[in-house]
């Protein structure tokens, strides 16, 4: 069974210990790392090669998001077409309803809806007030690196694998 790269991190370990308590002869230590290293550097490549191939797929997959929801978007204004076609009929007939052998069209009235003409001469009575608070991380940032302590926060220096 072929190893993996965390397998081979526990050997580079395990020989770094057996070397350090001298227990291993200088060459076969060297001979092995090398193997250790040769070994890793193939599936770091291998898995560069799938880390591509899984970013052009979620590229791909992204392309035919937005193309579905084009095509989505195009059939909901088809059916908002369809469906003024049927209500202008209806109201140039002077008709609410008409029914088909497997349809019925009704014009129905809406729940009203309230039009806002000029907000600013609404009363106060009818203003709700929106309070949000959030916590300004930058400027924490900036006063944690200026040496001020802020309580209830740190900053933390953060790693990650780039792959190129």
């Amino acid at each position: 069974m072929e190893e993996t790269l965390y397998q081979h991190g526990l050997q580079y370990i395990e020989l770094r210990e057996l070397a350090e308590r001298e227990e291993i002869d200088p060459q076969v230590l060297q001979d092995t790392f090398a193997a250790i290293e040769e070994s890793a550097a193939v599936k770091v490549d291998n898995i560069g090669k799938l880390y591509r191939q899984l970013d052009a797929d979620e590229e791909a997959v992204q392309k035919e998001i937005e193309r579905l929801a084009e095509r989505k978007k195009h059939m909901e204004r088809t059916q908002e077409r369809l469906k003024d076609i049927v209500k202008a009929y209806l109201e140039l007939v002077g008709q609410r309803k008409v029914a088909g052998a497997l349809f019925t069209a009704t014009i129905k009235r809406n729940t009203p809806k309230v039009i806002i003409n000029d907000e600013a001469a609404i009363p106060r009575e009818f203003i709700k007030v929106k309070t949000t608070e959030s916590v300004d991380k930058t400027a924490i940032k900036k006063a944690i690196a200026a040496g001020a302590e802020v309580a209830g926060a740190t900053v933390i220096q953060e790693e990650r694998l780039e792959l190129k």
